[in-house]
């Protein structure tokens, strides 16, 4: 997905813009007719800063305030639209990797990320694979443990400096407070209070999601522990902590901690709405989800068929990763668009002062937003009919 692909021709853009500009209101700095709004367009199509990142070379007029307004939101555009196409790069790989274990030919899962239709076309026939071999599994039974919404973090350190240049700064003596509806997760050099989440093969004495060496109070259909484990685990241990902990701290620590992430929402008590979308859109890159593990388990008598036996390989280990972008970072990207959707709709009458360059800047930034969301929109669908074809 690229939006320069979009606009080689002035007329095109102001066909593509004018949603935007009618729901901007006027544009009376650029815009006085027909003239003004074709010469918008090529003021927008000649937007650097939506092609490099460079904000800080963008020519904007007006208070310092317009001007943070300005480059924060383009700023935000371009890093949004940068992950969108990164997401569905990602959602084509994953879909395509479960397809090919189920002997899927190479042409059927072959396409370029492209405003979430390259994804949308692979996913979409690995979908009706998954269909076909599932009705054609006979009398196997096909078992598959609803998997376990993913684990997100934001690195606090991500989203900083942008939320200080807004007039929103973390205090780092409270991150608390600017963590909403999540819990602070981060090295702990001292006693963690709270969780201790070790990965890997380690020595647990708590819930495991992955494979206990030992005692497990719960199992998922796969025999995979899902539930306390009193042993060892392989795959995520999570402990409760009131001491040193060798893995990652997960809520309080009794001295600085290190590297510190919001599995919620980085968002300070002052913060604006237009300022923690940008900031979030301009960390999206730096977002962190954690694929859940799946149980999936073949019961029945013979030899299943190369497609069905490939279905079950590819869900253990393909599967997850759809998931992961469909309620983790795909989900997040879904809601940082709509704001910065209804910005691109109003900052551009709102900061009328900061100059033709700018403006036209604005302009395409809006139409940029709109175009990254809906992609982003697309990939969700995407990945949510691969968990449809198999009843999640």
């Amino acid at each position: 997905m690229r939006f320069w692909k979009t606009v080689s021709a002035p007329l095109m853009m102001v066909g593509l813009l004018s949603p935007v500009l009618v729901n901007c209101g006027t544009l009376g700095q650029l815009a006085g007719g027909a003239t003004q709004l074709a010469s918008g367009a090529m003021a927008a199509a000649d937007c650097p800063a939506l092609r490099n990142g460079d904000v800080a070379s963008l020519a904007v007029e007006g208070s310092a305030d317009v001007q943070t307004k300005v480059r924060g939101f383009i700023g935000a555009v371009y890093e949004y639209e940068h992950t969108a196409a990164s997401v569905e790069a990602d959602l084509i790989a994953s879909c395509r990797e479960l397809g090919a274990a189920m002997n899927m030919s190479d042409a059927d899962l072959q396409a370029d990320a492209d405003s979430g239709e390259g994804a949308k076309a692979v996913c979409n026939a690995v979908s009706a694979k998954i269909k076909a071999t599932i009705a054609a599994k006979g009398d196997f039974e096909l078992r598959i443990t609803p998997p376990k919404p993913p684990v997100c973090e934001m690195p606090f350190d991500a989203m900083q400096e942008c939320l200080a240049q807004c007039g929103a700064a973390i205090d780092p003596g409270n991150l608390t407070a600017s963590c909403e509806g999540g819990s602070i997760r981060g090295e702990c050099n001292a006693d963690c209070n709270g969780k201790c989440i070790v990965e890997g093969s380690a020595a647990c004495g708590g819930t495991c999601d992955g494979t206990c060496q030992g005692q497990c109070n719960g199992e998922d259909v796969s025999g995979s522990c899902d539930g306390k484990c009193e042993g060892s685990c392989s795959g995520t241990c999570s402990m409760e902590a009131s001491g040193k902990c060798e893995g990652t701290c997960e809520g309080a620590c009794t001295a600085t901690m290190e590297a510190p992430s919001c599995t919620g929402t980085v968002k300070p008590p002052s913060v604006s709405v237009d300022c923690q979308a940008n900031c979030a859109a301009q960390a999206s890159a730096k977002l962190k989800c954690h694929p859940p593990s799946i149980g999936v388990e073949l019961v029945g008598n013979g030899d299943a068929s190369v497609e069905l036996k490939g279905l079950v390989n590819g869900l253990k280990t393909a599967y997850p990763k759809i998931i992961n972008i469909q309620q983790g970072i795909a989900a997040r990207l879904k809601t940082q668009g709509t704001v910065l959707v209804e910005q691109g709709k109003a900052l551009p009458s709102a900061v009328g002062s900061a100059g033709a360059q700018a403006q036209g800047c604005l302009v395409a930034a809006g139409q940029m937003a709109f175009e990254a969301s809906a992609s982003v929109s697309v990939s969700v669908e995407a990945s949510a009919n691969v968990s449809g074809s198999i009843g999640n």
